[in-house]
């Protein structure tokens, strides 16, 4: 790129800095350039790698802003890009200040559901196609909004993989699914969904373990 200066702002997110450059097509071509060339497999120790990246664009020549708020703006149009798909980039909207504070009130929301009881397990059975007898039934959690009503978990699970309230959450569910299923006849089970987050914590087998004992469910039970 010509006069591109490129800074390091975190682990895996930088910025690309194209000074008296605004016209929307060009830093589209650019864009997806970055993406296409990010994208390509590396080769690490003989194992092929690939990687993604989403971009997010804004410009300065229409206003006043600071260098601050274009950030602010750019990281808006990063998330666009990401909650989008892999692979794609998006403009900033002013429309984008409204979707996240509209993000940040779930946020915080979210943060007291569990302390506030407006979460709940629900159970969907899992049934024999032959014989129809029920052999078990999925752990669903559930979120009741107290203005909004229910809200999607595909809307609040990733929030909560997001901000760190996943491990708490995922928890909280198990415990609650073993506890329902100990009451049930000997030969249900009862699978519960777990985040892959929560397969990174080292505690996790100990969790199940004393969870199981806790609620006298016997392991096999237990999918």
């Amino acid at each position: 790129f010509r006069r591109v200066d490129t800074i390091e702002a975190d682990a895996d997110e930088f910025e690309v800095v194209l000074p008296s450059v605004s016209d929307k097509a060009e830093l589209s071509k650019y864009a997806q350039g970055i993406i296409d060339s990010l994208s390509r497999p590396y080769t690490i120790n003989g194992n092929a790698v690939s990687i993604g990246a989403s971009v997010g664009i804004v410009t300065s020549d229409y206003d006043d802003r600071t260098s601050d708020d274009l950030m602010r703006d750019a990281d808006l149009a990063l998330y666009a890009a990401k909650a989008a798909g892999k692979g794609c980039y998006r403009f900033f909207a002013p429309e984008m200040h409204e979707s996240a504070r509209e993000r940040q009130r779930m946020e915080s929301d979210l943060r007291v559901a569990l302390d506030k009881g407006q979460l709940r397990v629900v159970f969907q059975p899992s049934v024999d196609a032959t014989s129809e007898a029920v052999m078990g039934f999925e752990a669903l959690v559930r979120w009741d909004h107290p203005e909004h009503g229910p809200v999607s978990p595909a809307m609040f699970i990733p929030l909560a993989e997001e901000i760190g309230l996943i491990n708490e959450i995922g928890e909280w569910v198990l415990r609650t699914a073993c506890a329902e299923a100990a009451n049930w006849p000997q030969h249900i089970s009862v699978a519960v969904n777990l985040s892959p987050l929560q397969f990174k914590l080292p505690s996790l087998p100990a969790t199940v373990r004393a969870i199981l004992s806790e609620t006298d469910l016997p392991a096999k039970r237990l999918e």
